[in-house]
Parts: structure tokens; sequence; C-alpha cells
């Protein structure tokens, strides 16, 4: 059992792990791959993490328990939530940091000669999908399998991985209808989001739908949910009223459905990087839009 506290003046995170005795000798059974560790990490924010991936020939799967953080990897930056799923492949090397306390995922990783080929099978996306609640039970059967080491564990664990990737991809798949409903979530959205009174539960009231639903099959076809959809199209619609209006910075943040000015301005700012100001001069701005 692997346990290790890491402490700084502005963060705290523990790990609990197990791993096969020797993690660089794999067993001499004929399997399609070899299951190497497994663990949770517990982050409070503002704890980092940076991983090279020299020395790391697995795969890595992810699976969101509680709170919010963000990897940097080389296929980009991606939140990662509670009910979210998420892989690298052997050597990637990625940065994580917590933006929640805690932030709380679970984590194993199993390596061979066909550990790629067998993930890549599964054509899932390289950024974290929303996968639902995760299946604890079957990364707690995993780590007990590293410790009894019997050839049975041994095959006990490969299936426990495809187990854990099947409830991965079933529940990130789209729902019947689930396009349709997205389609007319963002149509609703462009309509209303200048109206301050708009957001996710009268989107949610709109569709008929519930807030957990309406969250996960956003996220499965925009990787995104629909309050960050929203706020997008707000930050979109100030910028134009900026850029060409001479309105008055309080007039645009309720014409763009901000009913605070004081987080419209740190909305902006965080956004586009510059204030509203700097953008009406010029000096700032820019950067894709979310998908209409």
């Amino acid at each position: 059992m692997l346990h290790t506290n890491v402490h700084s003046w502005y963060a705290h995170a523990t790990s609990f792990g197990s791993a096969r005795p020797s993690v660089e000798k794999i067993p001499n059974l004929s399997l399609p791959f070899y299951p190497r560790s497994c663990g949770c990490f517990d982050y409070e924010r503002g704890f980092r993490r940076v991983e090279s991936g020299r020395q790391k020939p697995m795969v890595h799967l992810f699976w969101g328990v509680r709170g919010r953080g963000r990897f940097e990897t080389r296929y980009g930056t991606f939140d990662f939530r509670e009910g979210d799923f998420f892989y690298l492949l052997p050597f990637d090397s990625w940065v994580s940091e917590s933006c929640s306390s805690p932030w709380i995922y679970r984590w194993l990783t199993f390596d061979g000669e066909g550990a790629r080929a067998f993930l890549e099978s599964y054509r899932i996306p390289h950024h974290p999908i929303a996968a639902g609640r995760c299946p604890e039970r079957l990364f707690d059967e995993f780590e007990q399998g590293l410790h009894v080491r019997t050839v049975f564990a041994w095959r006990k664990m490969v299936a426990l991985v495809c187990d854990i990737l099947a409830h991965a991809v079933e529940c990130s798949e789209p729902e019947p209808q689930a396009e349709k409903i997205v389609e007319i979530a963002m149509e609703r959205c462009r309509l209303y989001h200048s109206d301050p009174a708009f957001n996710v539960n009268a989107l949610a009231e709109q569709l008929q739908l519930s807030r957990v639903t309406l969250f996960r099959i956003f996220r499965v076809a925009l990787g995104v949910t629909p309050s960050e959809y929203i706020t997008e199209l707000r930050c979109g619609h100030a910028l134009e009223l900026i850029r060409g209006t001479s309105l008055p910075m309080r007039e645009i943040a309720a014409r763009s459905g901000f009913a605070d000015r004081t987080y419209f301005f740190r909305v902006i700012r965080k956004r586009f990087n510059a204030s509203p100001r700097e953008l009406r001069m010029g000096r700032a701005g820019g950067g894709a839009l979310l998908p209409e």
C-alpha cells in the first residue's frame, strides 16, 4: 500500500495506492495487458502536480469522485469534475491542478505491449467524458487483486478494467434524441442568454428535463456544462457591445445577461484576460467562442 502526504503553504494532497511487487516486471502470464497499480488522490484547492511521461510506459485511467480540477496534457487543457472519466496513454506527460477542496479521483494503470492498442480500440475521446458516478467498488476489487496476485486474480483484474471501461462508455454515449435535445437547448440559450433571469434551472424547466440529465447530455455533446455555454454566449454578446457601441459598461452588462456588474467585470477579465475598458480600447481580447 502506497500512502503519500504532500504539504505546502497553500495546499495539501493525500494519495492512497497499491502496485504489483515490482512494477517494472510483468507477470509471467499471457494477458492482453498487465494490471500495474491503482489508488485515490485527495487534493485541496491549489495543489499542482507535474508528471513526466518519460518513465511511465502505462495507460492511466482516471474517474472523478468529488470536486473539480484541471488536467493539462498534449491533447489540451481540460476541466475534470465529479463523474468525469479520462485516460492517458503510455509516456504521456501531464499537469494536474485542484480547483476545489477537496478534489478526489480514483485511478488505475496497466501496461504491456498490448495496453495502448487495447485502450485505443474503445475510441474514447482524448478529453474527459461525462461518465456518471464512479464505480468505486470495481476500483476496490482491482486493488484487492494486486494484493492477491493469483492467476485468477490477474485475469479478474483484466476483466475489471473492461467492466470499468464499459461503465464509462455506456454512460457517455448519447441517449436517444439527445442530439435533438442539445440543438433545442442551444437555440434556447441563444434566444434567452441576455435575460439575467435565464439560467440552467430555467433551461431545464423549459426542456422538461432534470438538471442532472441536462448536464450529462450537454457534457457528452459539447464537452462543456450548460452554465459554461450560457456564460460564453453572454461574454460573446458583451464583447460585441463593448467594441461596437459606446454604451456604458453597466448597460452592457445588463444587456448581455449579467445581473451583477462586479461579476460581469470578473467574468470578462477571466474570459479575455483583459478588462472591459481594455477591450474597448482594442488592447486585448479574442479567442474562439463555443460552438453555435
